[in-house]
């Protein structure tokens, strides 16, 4: 096959692919037409996810949304089909990749108010990194079982969310969409992605 597409190539009946390198922080998605970061918002190794965001700005929120922040730096959400092409080959096992912790009774009115100190209560996720086994067959880390992440789904709302969350062990195409994209909880972050050039 690779000699065929080389004469191919040759005669300029197809066109080789090239690709760029991903910029520092990001993977290069399954089909390399993309690139993922690495680990979920801020995308930093060794800090926590951010949690409390919401795909969407809610009504009067002072709060970016995770589209908001993934423009502030020349990105946009994942979509779906991308987020579950980079997370194939996440290990599922239960603790490998941090979703076997026991599950924490939040206080709505907190949550609600978005309540610093309650979120920090609740925030069982694991530093960026920090469970090196957690890795994707493309090097995305955390993709399951340390925050949930928001993406850009096909129908509904049009944003679902993947991953799950610390408490649940969870395989790369479960998908939660009942949740409208304003909807905010203390597990809630994202990453983003970007087209290759």
């Amino acid at each position: 096959m690779e000699k065929i597409v080389f004469v191919l190539a040759m005669f300029g009946l197809f066109t080789v692919p090239r690709y760029t390198a991903c910029p520092e922080g990001m993977v290069a998605g399954a089909d390399r037409s993309y690139c993922i970061d690495r680990y979920e918002w801020p995308n930093r190794a060794g800090e926590l996810p951010a949690v409390g965001i919401s795909a969407k700005r809610e009504y009067r929120s002072e709060e970016l949304s995770a589209e908001e922040l993934c423009a502030s730096v020349g990105k946009r959400l994942c979509g779906r089909g991308q987020w579950v092409a980079a997370c194939k080959g996440t290990p599922t096992s239960a603790g490998v990749c941090n979703n076997a912790m026991p599950w924490r009774a939040p206080r709505e009115a907190l949550i609600a108010e978005r309540d610093a100190g309650e979120f920090k209560r609740l925030n069982q996720s694991t530093r960026s990194g920090e469970r090196a086994l957690c890795q994707s067959h493309v090097g995305a880390q955390d993709m399951l079982g340390n925050v949930e992440e928001w993406v850009t789904c096909e129908g509904g709302t049009g944003y679902c969310l993947m991953g799950r969350y610390w408490s649940e062990a969870v395989t790369c195409g479960y998908t939660v969409r009942s949740h409208v994209p304003n909807w905010h909880y203390y597990e809630t972050g994202f990453r983003c992605c970007l087209e290759q050039k």
